[in-house]
């Protein structure tokens, strides 16, 4: 199921990537490509920083230990969002007026609104990674890029297809 879960989402990253090139503007992908890179490696830093301590202490304890384990993981990824989220609001106000990449722009504008918007999803992931309910995992996962998928097809299809509807389609899915 864990193979199955990354097979599925490889399959669907790449679906979704074909689909924004036919929706969006040559300049509008390219700052979403920039965007989505730079979401991913600060992402990539909360969950290195995360998973692998989380399923180590989590994985095979009792109740008591798990729920003490999950709180602790819960105050550090809020408190590795906040500092993102600090850091990214004094660059928005401060660097924002001399910097003319629309990509960098774009990405200090919504990168603080979708790190407090996925915490509650990271989480979730690293709770089920933990239990080893990989089949929950793998819905979860699904849900979430069908509902992406389908609601920027939707999306295109109407012709309102921007670059900030889908940044706020990925907020909201």
């Amino acid at each position: 199921q864990s193979l199955l879960g990354n097979g599925v989402m490889a399959v669907f990253g790449i679906l979704i990537v074909a689909i924004l090139y036919r929706g969006l503007s040559v300049n509008e992908i390219g700052i979403y490509v920039f965007f989505m890179t730079l979401l991913n490696l600060t992402d990539t830093f909360k969950s290195g920083f995360l998973t692998n301590a989380f399923i180590k202490f989590y994985s095979g304890t009792n109740k008591e230990r798990a729920n003490e384990v999950a709180g602790s993981a819960w105050a550090l990824a809020f408190a590795i969002t906040g500092l993102f989220v600090i850091l990214n609001i004094l660059a928005y106000f401060l660097i924002t007026p001399y910097i003319t990449n629309e990509g960098m722009i774009f990405f200090l504008k919504y990168f603080a609104i979708i790190s407090v918007c996925t915490v509650p999803s990271f989480m979730a992931n690293l709770v089920v990674q933990g239990e080893k309910r990989f089949d929950r995992l793998l819905w979860m996962r699904l849900i979430n890029q069908v509902l992406f998928t389908g609601t920027v097809i939707t999306l295109i299809f109407l012709k309102q297809s921007t670059l900030t509807s889908i940044i706020i389609t990925y907020i909201l899915c």
